[in-house]
């Protein structure tokens, strides 16, 4: 589902292309042509009850070059007949097709169009939901209400057809060959004797790999929409060109894709070198499905982190298109509202969070990638697909520390920052400015280079698909400057920091690697290579474990000094000056930078001192202050 708001051309830069075309038109031009392209046309909506109805468009049979023809009616939903349900892109606005819409000009996008005319029948006509056609997309309320309604829209539907389009790319024999694989797999299962098949069929080249990975690739993957349209739907049929799989096929395919070392190899001969990122979205939408049909799907928040990467046009659809799978309890947390902006339904989500869970650590996901205009420094950027440095705060990166088998970070076991201190917080009325209770106790008054991890090519001839370097030469010289005169401290404190303040139950194995590796990166950097070209198991060394650790931790941070020559890490925007403070009701201190009576939120920060992370700031216990001079205070975020 995607629509095109007239004011949505203001939540982006003027020749930003939302959807990766690279065009050059104006964004205002863009939407704008978008949105009265039907208004231009002679067909008319009639008005939808709120309750009860849904449209369903009536595709008339056809073939070949003949013109689409269709019909739209409004029915009640107790008496509507079974209808499919259409899931894909909506593609480049500005290519259209007029079409027959109740004998009317109507206009759609052209990749809509291929797949209507593939999907016809030649002989009967076929009911669908399409949210292109059934939704008044010029209808901002009735686009608003229908929010709620597209969970019981898939669920209510006896299939959702997956469009991922039009043949290119050898992609035809690849359906094929997918075809033939999923043969073995009737039933989903991955037993030994079909492994055995799958691996076989790949390795002697018999399966188009590269081509397989293509089909994974196609932008209907990376959508946010499709999360619900998918995970909700009773079956799913997956359509590319004039070839179909059940949606149960690509699955298990993707898995076995993921997991083979034979296809590794054959995919680096081709020269296709990560095939995790392609296929784990796929594998993620499975298990979400099965956590679907067990009523266990995780909470909003936690949803929203995991599919993070996945695209929207509309920002405010990262949000929404999540809504409809979560508990009707937590759906309140935010409005979905497409007449407020970005901007605001950011903030609300932030105020719902904290109102639900009575805590403040979803300011943590404040990242240095923000793009939507008038947004408060602590609320949230959702709209950025991929962030290319911290990915993610440290006290939600499950992924890098659910990678080993002893390391935790310490705030996963009940302690934090704010110690036993609850939430104190108000907000303006125009959602602009954020008080919550705290102390601001230091300054920061030195900061490390970033932490930029370099990629290096696979044509080293390392024995991995992906390997990186850190420059570690010159944070080791950075940590020479912090608290203390024993060098093996400085760099256990190093190590520490660097590793997110990590617990690790044989911390002095881990540092005994690590300086090792320091010694031996003569040419001042410390090989990390992090993605192995295995069968995808990791073998837990603490090597592996060090390496996969600190590339994910260091990728976009910095160190930093503050106080009496202690260390830690925050964002590569920190800079010295900014204020080290405690929110009360939050497990990680913040970064924050004073601006006249206000501050602005630079992001968490995660510091080496073992007392700070569990609660002694709060408590005021901590050594090197008087208690009187922390102050509790009413911390104004803006």
């Amino acid at each position: 589902m995607a629509g095109f708001p007239a004011f949505m051309a203001s939540q982006f830069t003027a020749g930003h292309d939302p959807d990766g075309h690279g065009e050059s038109e104006s964004l205002q031009a863009y939407f704008n042509r978008a949105l009265n392209l039907n208004s231009s046309g002679d067909f008319h909506y009639s008005p939808l009850s709120k309750v009860g109805e849904l449209r369903l468009v009536r595709l008339l049979p056809g073939s070949g070059n003949e013109g689409l023809r269709m019909l739209l009616s409004n029915y009640r939903e107790a008496n509507a007949p079974s209808y499919e349900a259409l899931s894909y892109v909506w593609g480049d606005p500005r290519s259209t097709v007029q079409v027959d819409l109740n004998g009317k000009r109507f206009f759609i996008g052209n990749n809509l169009a291929e797949a209507l005319c593939q999907i016809r029948h030649a002989q009967k006509e076929r009911f669908l939901w399409i949210d292109a056609i059934c939704i008044n997309q010029n209808n901002l309320e009735e686009k608003s209400w229908h929010i709620a309604k597209m969970r019981d829209i898939y669920i209510g539907a006896i299939q959702v057809l997956v469009w991922i389009g039009k043949h290119s790319e050898d992609s035809a024999n690849a359906m094929d060959d997918l075809r033939n694989i999923a043969r073995y797999y009737p039933d989903g299962r991955q037993d030994a004797v079909r492994r055995y098949y799958f691996v076989e069929h790949v390795g002697e080249g018999k399966a188009q790999v590269p081509a397989i990975m293509n089909l994974f690739r196609r932008p209907w993957w990376s959508r946010m929409w499709i999360i619900q349209e998918v995970v909700v739907s009773k079956s799913v049929i997956v359509q590319c060109g004039d070839r179909s799989l059940p949606w149960s096929a690509f699955a298990v395919i993707a898995g076995h894709i993921a997991t083979s070392q034979q296809v590794a190899q054959t995919l680096v001969s081709a020269g296709v070198f990560s095939r995790m990122g392609v296929t784990n979205h796929v594998t993620a939408f499975e298990s979400l499905r099965v956590q679907w049909t067990t009523g266990s799907i995780p909470d909003i928040l936690s949803l929203l982190v995991k599919y993070r990467r996945s695209k929207a046009t509309d920002p405010r659809d990262k949000i929404f298109a999540l809504l409809g799978m979560v508990q009707s309890s937590e759906r309140s947390v935010v409005s979905s509202d497409y007449t407020k902006p970005a901007a605001r339904i950011y903030s609300e989500f932030v105020t719902g969070i904290v109102a639900r869970t009575g805590r403040l650590d979803v300011l943590a996901f404040n990242n240095m990638h923000r793009r939507v205009p008038d947004l408060p420094s602590w609320a949230p950027d959702w709209s950025c697909s991929c962030h290319q440095d911290n990915d993610l705060p440290l006290l939600y990166d499950s992924e890098t520390f659910a990678m080993t088998k002893d390391s935790r970070l310490q705030q996963y076991s009940g302690r934090s920052a704010s110690g036993s201190k609850q939430a104190k917080v108000a907000y303006s009325g125009d959602l602009k400015t954020l008080t919550a209770e705290g102390i601001v106790f230091d300054e920061i008054r030195e900061i490390s280079e970033e932490g930029r991890i370099e990629k290096l090519p696979p044509a080293l001839g390392l024995p991995y698909e992906e390997s990186y370097a850190l420059p570690i030469h010159r944070l080791n010289q950075f940590a020479e400057k912090s608290f203390g005169d024993n060098a093996e401290i400085k760099q256990r404190v190093l190590l520490r920091s660097m590793m997110g303040n990590a617990f690790l139950k044989d911390e002095d194995q881990y540092l005994r690697v690590f300086q090792k590796r320091v010694k031996e990166s003569n040419d001042g950097r410390l090989w990390l290579n992090t993605h192995l070209r295995t069968d995808g198991k990791a073998t837990y060394d603490t090597e592996w474990q060090l390496n996969t650790i600190l590339g994910r931790v260091m990728r976009g941070r910095r160190l930093f000094l503050h106080g009496h020559g202690f260390m830690g890490i925050g964002s590569s925007r920190v800079q010295p000056g900014d204020r080290l403070c405690i929110l009360f009701g939050a497990a990680m201190p913040f970064v924050v930078r004073k601006r006249s009576d206000w501050y602005e939120l630079i992001g968490e920060a995660c510091l080496a001192h073992q007392g700070i992370m569990h609660g002694c700031m709060a408590d005021k216990t901590y050594e090197f202050a008087d208690p009187k001079d922390l102050v509790i205070e009413q911390i104004r975020l803006r």
